[in-house]
């Protein structure tokens, strides 16, 4: 009961940063990264899970939280979508300082040509 407690807490907490538009706000640190990962998944509706990912991902990017993403990007369905959020999300790592994790998660793309030129893009710091 208190983890359904908690996750449906999560879950409205996010309502207002999901409003119409999409979410801009980065979460301020690694729990809230997770928790919004975590809400993300709940989500039946596979489009609506995707999106959700997505931009979870990419806000925990932002802030150098590699686990959340690396735990949020294999659970997106679409593979394109999947590629666009890792390429966004090694790229942001990278920026963070997180060389490894950049690395690590530019190896979850599945277009071998994508995965290529963010592969160049670390390689060179471009």
């Amino acid at each position: 009961m208190k983890a359904s407690s908690l996750i449906l807490l999560v879950v409205i907490s996010a309502l207002p940063i999901c409003g119409c538009g999409g979410s801009t706000s980065v979460p301020a640190n690694r729990q809230e990264a997770m928790a919004r990962i975590d809400a993300a998944m709940q989500i039946v509706s596979h489009n609506e899970r995707d999106a959700a990912l997505a931009a979870a991902c990419r806000h925990a990017a932002k802030i150098g939280e590699d686990g959340a993403v690396m735990k949020g990007i294999p659970m997106i369905v679409s593979h394109i979508l999947l590629d666009e959020v890792a390429r966004d999300c090694a790229l942001s790592l990278r920026d963070s300082g997180k060389s490894e994790a950049a690395l690590a998660v530019a190896g979850l793309i599945k277009s071998h040509i994508l995965r290529d030129e963010v592969l160049k893009k670390l390689a060179t710091g471009k």
